[in-house]
């Protein structure tokens, strides 16, 4: 049942995956590539592909993070505790929305939902 449930969760990620690429303008992984590249990030190992090749986009420093993490806050609490500003919403489209992911490289705050994706924009705009 676990395992079932799991492979799941990783079935789910991956059409995330091939969602964001699609909004980037990226060639997604295959599903294979993808479940190497999440079992080398659970195990803390940088995934040994090229990432420079032109049928990968997967980039393994620039992934979102919890801004806090899962054994710091209170389970009843999550909807709202570790949660900050979106930089994009509230620099460019002046509201105020909060997120609970931060990415790696960039350290900054950003919105990443299916009808609110200012991670893209953000990148687009300032880099």
């Amino acid at each position: 049942m676990v395992q079932k449930n799991l492979d799941i969760a990783v079935v789910n990620s991956f059409m995330v995956h091939k969602e964001i690429c699609k909004i980037l303008g990226r060639w997604p992984d295959t599903l294979k590539d993808f479940r190497m590249a999440l079992v080398y990030e659970l195990a803390g190992e940088q995934y040994p592909m090229d990432t420079t090749a032109a049928g990968s986009s997967y980039q393994m420093r620039h992934l979102p993070d919890p801004i806090v993490e899962s054994e710091e806050f209170d389970p009843g609490m999550k909807a709202t505790q570790g949660k900050q500003y979106c930089m994009y919403c509230r620099k460019v489209e002046r509201k105020r929305s909060r997120t609970p992911w931060k990415f790696r490289t960039c350290q900054v705050p950003l919105c990443m939902i299916l009808d609110r994706n200012c991670f893209s924009k953000w990148h687009s705009k300032y880099f």
